[in-house]
């Protein structure tokens, strides 16, 4: 869904008429003392009604001081100036905030006596038992696969299990009770058993319910990273690609990523709708990022704009 964007340089003395809404709804506007001062109000206007420009928004971001045909002045939300004149105030082009860095794969280092697991130098597993699936992450819902840093005795037995990408509610501390029950046939070098550091992945899958997506936070980190790494070097429909599959089962900075390449129009046309209801996923996910550039994009959307934002919001990730 495009979205048609008027230019509209505001200078002293400009009419701007208020005409939101104005038929079977009565639609009214907070005249604020100061902005965002919501009890400081010093009148309301009735969609309609002209008012002058006094001071357009360079001065207070997302605000606009007017002065009514009473005399009345005060501070308007630039966004609702923007719904009742049917075209947003010329404002700078929007810029969000980066795409979020992906964390650092955890280190799986040899420590002293140890080798690292490579050729001909790698322990064969010949005993395994599976992880316990931790009620509370049943009841949630929660798959994935945790990923340790193991290091494999001199005797085959487990000297460490290190856990090194988590999961949470539980299935952490299980896939560690489990390994260090494993069992291996050391590995050798030069003749002799030798400690082997390598990396291990217990899984903790259920069977899905029709309709139902695998909630993994170890995948989202995955396709995340590799949208990242796509948007780096601008192959934007890779990005986008690999943003959506891991926003669509919980990345919160993925749902930020789309937000962002909607709302400046990387890879796919400007949509400041579509942009916001992916902002506020996020947002509502625990992006802090998102919440301010969701806010930060309301002031140059109209009302309708961001109701319709908040209804694809509300159903899920936009199609």
């Amino acid at each position: 869904m495009g979205i048609l964007l008027l230019a509209l340089t505001l200078s002293v003395a400009d009419p701007i008429t208020l005409n939101l809404g104005c038929g079977s709804v009565k639609v009214s506007f907070p005249l604020l003392s100061e902005p965002k001062a919501r009890s400081l109000m010093v009148a309301m206007l009735d969609c309609g009604q002209r008012v002058t420009v006094l001071e357009d928004e360079s001065r207070h971001s997302g605000w606009l001081k007017v002065r009514t045909k009473t005399g009345v002045a005060g501070y308007l939300d630039a966004a609702l100036a923007a719904g009742a004149s049917g075209a947003p105030p010329a404002q700078a082009p929007l810029s969000l905030p980066p795409f979020p860095t992906p964390p650092p794969f955890a280190a799986c280092e040899p420590g002293p006596g140890q080798t690292r697991a490579g050729a001909g130098v790698v322990p064969q597993l010949v005993y395994r038992i599976d992880a316990k699936y931790p009620e509370a992450a049943r009841v949630a819902r929660r798959t994935g696969t945790v990923r340790l840093c193991v290091v494999a005795a001199e005797d085959g037995s487990v000297r460490e299990a290190r856990v090194i990408r988590r999961l949470g509610y539980g299935m952490d501390e299980n896939a560690v009770e489990a390994v260090r029950q494993w069992r291996f046939r050391p590995a050798q070098k030069d003749g002799k058993p030798v400690a082997v550091v390598m990396t291990a992945e217990v899984s903790f899958n259920l069977l899905l319910k029709p309709g139902e997506r695998q909630s993994d936070p170890s995948l989202a980190e995955s396709y995340y990273r590799a949208g990242f790494n796509a948007a780096a070097t601008r192959d934007y429909r890779a990005a986008l690609t690999a943003f959506r599959q891991a926003a669509e089962i919980g990345s919160a900075d993925a749902q930020f990523a789309l937000g962002k390449m909607h709302a400046e129009g990387l890879g796919v046309p400007q949509d400041y709708v579509l942009a916001h209801a992916w902002l506020n996923l996020a947002a509502a996910n625990g992006s802090s990022i998102a919440e301010a550039a969701r806010d930060e994009l309301s002031r140059r959307m109209t009302p309708q704009q961001i109701a319709e934002a908040q209804a694809i919001a509300r159903k899920g990730p936009p199609q």
